[in-house]
């Protein structure tokens, strides 16, 4: 099972993304955020195995 976490900004990007990312049955989106803050702690942490991220994601 691949692990993601999704970062963007804007909540509409964040939802179509865990959608289409819902198609695969190998991959489970564990996390959403919308702020690099949160991000950052969630690299600390490593509890993942892909970041989808938006690279101008406030903070």
């Amino acid at each position: 099972m691949i692990r993601a976490v999704i970062a963007d900004n804007h909540a509409l990007m964040r939802e179509g993304l865990k959608h289409i990312l819902s198609k695969a049955e190998e991959i489970e989106v564990i996390a959403e955020t919308s702020d690099g803050f949160e991000v950052l702690a969630l690299v600390r942490k490593g509890d993942f195995d892909v970041l989808a991220m938006d690279l101008s994601i406030p903070g």
